[in-house]
């Protein structure tokens, strides 16, 4: 058999030359091949070519039989065709959500923590107060609504994870039926929760897709009904059993939310976990997007379960679902404790160096505000050039970083930074990112950058002191704590009562300044000028030092006040 007549532009030799080897050991070949007809055209065949033997089983020719497959080979190119266009379409989806996700995030975190920081001002009128109610309330709507898209993509694109941790269920739906119970209660419907007996208290679960279900349909029975009641009932459902060669026990736990609401119209019913499709109730409502019902179905999926609904129209719905949980002890549920206001830090720690990375000017400086206003020290750059240059001649306690920048990106930064940290042997800088990203791969990627942690945008300012009290070791003066006092040696300090003397000696321009940056609370800028009145008086700066540690800058713009009453009588 002479291979080469096999040889082909269409094919590499080396398909030849296993076809050639096949047949001339006696064995048939099939397979798919390009032939070319008398006019140059090409077309595919699939072809079966066997060797003939003599009697003493001499191969003497060969059989081709061929198949022709054109419209089988132009479905397939279609359909590969058709696949690269959507892989190529889902990933512009992706990097389209990705920066809208970006883009509606960062204005809406300057919204609800200008807000936040706003609704602390005792200053404020009562119909001021509405107004900044009335924007935090509308911006988490928008949140919502945010997350919903979000959540959805996740689904479609197969990025949907489930993050199970142990939690107190009994709690968690105490805190939903405290929610709930509001928004019955405008409407004066009766709200009902009934946990029966045979629920677990402390589970492993997907707390979080579970509690969005839930709020998902509970939400939903209060939207849709006018009058009567809507309740939630948990129950076993029947099965607790130890895991095969695991010592755990898996319990079946049944969720039932009913309402006597609108109904949902039999016609309606196959519709309704059907992506951004409504139903005649919720068009009336004007009110959602179409989503919530669809992530819940997924979400129960995910968790194992399945969302089903009866519903008679005009006289209400039911909504229910199966789940599997672990069943853990309550010393293996990490305690929750309660989220509290923090109005500074506590005395007697280091002066602590903070960088604030961001570009843009509104989320850059609400974070700025977030810790001054605690008593950080912070230095701000607007890019990674100047994030590098800071960083190594101020050495920061920790940096916030966000992970969009211009000139230098955020993973360039944190090498650098690293390597001269490496270099001269200083002291590892923690690197928190900030960033709008909710997709679990973005997070993955950020940690794998050398980031420590992240926090997602919108945050609370709680969240911002919570992650440095982790890697720093921050202590705060909170709300409902006693400021504690700085130790000092008796009569080394005058007391307040004799500062207004002290304080008149002082060139009046360094008290305009110093009154100035009382009034604002710049605490980076009381320390410079309280270190100037060192110059005059040591003993005054003591006291005043010791005022501003305390945060008493109203005592400070007071005895400046004074001080000029004096002047002017």
């Amino acid at each position: 058999m002479n291979s080469r007549i096999l040889k082909s532009v269409e094919y590499p030799s080396e398909i030849y030359k296993e076809l050639g080897e096949t047949i001339t050991r006696g064995d048939i070949w099939q397979g798919e091949l390009i032939n070319k007809k008398k006019n140059g055209a090409l077309y595919w065949v699939f072809a079966t070519i066997s060797p003939i033997k003599d009697e003493n089983e001499t191969i003497t020719h060969f059989v081709a039989i061929n198949d022709d497959i054109p419209e089988r080979k132009h479905a397939e190119a279609e359909l590969q065709k058709a696949k690269k266009a959507a892989e190529v379409a889902n990933q512009a989806k992706s990097v389209f959500l990705a920066n809208m996700n970006h883009e509606l995030r960062s204005p809406l975190n300057a919204i609800l923590g200008f807000s936040q920081l706003m609704a602390q001002d005792a200053n404020l009128t009562p119909v001021q107060q509405e107004y900044l109610t009335t924007i935090g309330h509308s911006g988490e709507h928008l949140l919502f609504l945010i997350n919903e898209v979000l959540e959805l993509s996740k689904i479609e694109a197969g990025r949907a994870e489930l993050h199970p941790e142990n939690f107190d269920l009994h709690r968690m739906l105490t805190e939903l039926e405290e929610m709930i119970c509001l928004s019955a209660a405008d409407k004066s419907l009766e709200l009902s929760f009934k946990n029966r007996a045979d629920v677990p208290q402390y589970v492993r679960a997907d707390k979080n897709k579970l509690r969005q279900v839930l709020i998902n349909l509970l939400g939903n029975a209060v939207k849709f009904t006018e009058k009567g009641r809507v309740a939630l009932c948990v129950s076993g459902n029947n099965f607790c059993k130890e895991s095969d060669n695991l010592p755990k026990v898996t319990c079946g736990l049944h969720f039932e939310v009913e309402d006597t609401g609108a109904g949902i119209a039999p016609d309606e019913l196959k519709d309704v976990f059907v992506p951004f499709v409504q139903t005649a109730s919720g068009q009336q409502s004007q009110q959602g997007t179409g989503l919530g019902l669809s992530i819940s179905q997924e979400h129960v999926r995910l968790m194992g379960g399945e969302l089903y609904v009866e519903s008679t129209f005009g006289v209400g719905s039911t909504f229910k679902f199966d789940m599997p949980v672990e069943v853990v002890s309550d010393s293996q549920v990490a305690t929750e404790l309660p989220r509290r206001q923090v109005v500074g830090l506590l005395p007697g720690q280091p002066v602590y160096r903070i960088l604030v990375v961001e570009d843009a000017d509104a989320s850059r400086l609400l974070l700025v505000r977030f810790l001054e206003s605690a008593g950080f020290v912070v230095h701000e750059a607007v890019n990674g050039m100047e994030a590098v240059k800071i960083t190594q001649k101020w050495q920061p306690h920790l940096i916030w970083m966000d992970i969009r920048m211009p000139e230098m990106n955020d993973y360039e930064t944190i090498e650098i930074i690293k390597a001269q940290q490496s270099e001269l042997r200083k002291r590892k800088t923690v690197i928190i990112a900030l960033t709008a990203s909710a997709l679990e791969d973005d997070r993955k990627k950020i940690k794998a950058a050398g980031y420590d942690d992240f926090l997602l945008k919108p945050f609370q300012k709680e969240d911002i002191f919570e992650i440095m009290r982790k890697y720093i070791g921050a202590e705060y003066v909170y709300a409902e704590t006693p400021i504690r006092q700085v130790p000092t040696a008796v009569n080394a300090v005058p007391p307040v009562s004799d500062l207004g003397a002290l304080i008149s000696d002082l060139p009046s321009d360094l008290l305009e300044n110093l009154e100035q940056a009382t009034i604002i609370a710049d605490m980076e800028r009381i320390s410079a000028l309280i270190a100037q009145v060192r110059d005059y008086d040591d003993p005054l700066a003591d006291a005043l030092d010791v005022l501003a540690d305390d945060f008493k800058y109203n005592d400070i713009a007071d005895l400046i006040w004074n001080t000029k009453e004096n002047y002017n009588e």
